[in-house]
C-alpha cells in the first residue's frame, strides 16, 4: 500500500510568502559570503589576478547581491504590516529581517496555545532523563523517576538536543535564530541586557551560596577562580570514569572527595583537572542566560502576536518559569520613543 501523505496546515498567505521569502534570503545571503571567499582565496593564492577577480565578481556575486537587496525590501515590506512590528519597531536590537525570520518560521501563532509548545518548536524544551544512563524513554511518577537500568530516584532536565536514530522535533532554523536574537539583544542598552546581566548575577550569587566555585579560563589558558571563596592558585578537582568506553564525568567544582565508583558503569573514577570537566564556568553561565534571554523574548512574541489574534494570551507556567513580575508585559521591555531613521 502505498504510504499515505502528511496533511500540513495551510498558513496564511502572508505568512507563507514571509516564510520563503526570509529563507530565500538567508540562502542567497550564505551563496554570496561563501563566493566571496572563495575568489578571495584564490586572489591570495595567486592562481587569479585581481583584474579576473573584479570580473568574475560582475558576474556573480553582483547578481547575488541585487537578489539579496530585492529580498530584504520584500521581507521588510511584508513584516512593517503585520501587527506585531507595532511592539518589534520599539524593542532595541531587533530588525525586520530577524523578526521576520522568526515569524515566518511561526507561521500561524494559533498553532501554538502556549509559550512553552513556542520554546519546544525551538529547541528550547527541557527534557528529563535519567542521571545514570541519560536515557530519556523514563517513566516519572510524582516526581519519582523510573528508568530501565534499575535507577529509581529524581530526573535531571537537559537541553533538547539531536538524538541518533531519532526525528527532529524542532526547527533547526528558528533555534538558530532564538540564538542569534537573544546575542544582538544584549549588544545595545535596554531592559533586555539588563534582565540578562541580572539573571546571570542571580546564578552566580546562588551558587555561590551553595558553596560552589565559579571558574575562568584566561586567553593564555590559566584557569582561575572568578567567584567564590577559594585559596590562591586552586586548581579545579573532577572525576572522571577510569573506562575508556564511558568516559562519563562527575564534575564537583573544585571540592575534594570523589565519589567510590561511577554511577553508569561502576569502574573507578579517576582525577582530572580537565577545563572542559569543570562544573560551573561563566561560559556556561553566560549560555543559561542567553538561553533564558531567548524565551523571554520569545514569550514576548507569544503574547503580542496571540493578542493582535484576539486568542488567548495567558500562560501561568511561563510567567513561573521567567520569575521575575515585569517579564510579563512585552511593552515594559520596549522603547516606545519613536525610532530615527539613519
Amino acid at each position: 500500500m502505498p504510504k499515505k501523505k502528511l496533511e500540513h496546515k495551510k498558513l496564511p498567505p502572508d505568512m507563507m510568502s514571509l516564510r520563503v521569502m526570509t529563507r530565500s534570503f538567508r540562502d542567497v545571503q550564505g551563496q554570496r559570503i561563501m563566493t566571496g571567499h572563495r575568489i578571495k582565496q584564490l586572489v591570495n593564492n595567486k592562481i587569479m589576478t585581481k583584474d579576473e577577480a573584479e570580473e568574475i565578481y560582475e558576474q556573480t556575486l553582483g547578481y547575488l547581491e541585487q537578489a539579496e537587496k530585492e529580498l530584504d525590501k520584500k521581507v521588510k515590506r511584508i513584516v512593517r504590516k503585520h501587527q506585531v512590528w507595532e511592539w518589534g519597531k520599539h524593542v532595541k536590537g531587533i530588525g525586520e529581517r530577524l523578526c521576520g525570520g522568526i515569524m515566518g518560521e511561526f507561521g500561524d501563532i494559533a498553532l501554538f496555545p502556549s509559550a512553552g509548545h513556542v520554546w519546544a518548536y525551538c529547541g528550547l524544551k527541557v527534557i528529563k532523563v535519567c542521571p545514570r544512563c541519560g536515557n530519556d524513554r523514563i517513566k516519572i511518577d510524582d516526581g519519582t523517576a523510573t528508568c530501565k537500568c534499575g535507577f529509581v530516584g529524581r530526573p535531571i532536565g537537559r537541553a533538547q538536543h539531536r538524538m541518533k536514530g531519532r526525528k527532529n522535533t524542532c526547527n533547526s532554523s528558528l533555534k538558530t535564530l532564538a540564538r542569534l536574537t537573544a546575542e544582538c539583544l544584549i549588544k545595545r542598552p535596554n531592559p533586555y541586557r539588563e534582565a540578562y546581566l541580572n539573571y546571570k548575577q542571580d546564578i552566580i550569587d546562588r551558587e555561590v551560596q551553595n558553596g560552589k566555585l565559579i571558574w575562568q579560563k584566561s586567553a593564555t589558558g590559566v584557569v582561575t577562580v572568578a567567584h567564590g571563596d577559594a585559596s590562591e592558585g586552586l586548581q579545579p578537582i573532577n572525576y572522571v570514569c577510569s573506562n575508556d568506553k564511558c568516559k562519563r564525568v562527575d564534575r564537583s567544582g573544585g571540592a575534594a572527595g570523589a565519589p567510590p565508583k561511577c554511577g553508569k558503569c561502576g569502574s573507578d573514577l579517576k582525577e582530572t583537572s580537565a577545563y572542559s570537566a569543570i562544573e560551573w564556568t561563566l561560559g556556561r553561565i553566560n549560555n543559561m542566560a542567553l538561553r533564558w534571554l531567548a524565551k523571554l523574548f520569545l514569550y514576548h512574541l507569544w503574547v503580542v502576536w496571540r493578542r493582535a489574534e484576539g486568542l488567548p494570551d495567558t500562560d501561568e507556567l511561563a510567567m513561573k518559569y521567567l520569575g521575575h513580575a515585569e517579564d510579563k508585559d512585552p511593552w515594559a521591555f520596549a522603547d516606545q520613543r519613536k525610532r530615527v531613521k539613519v
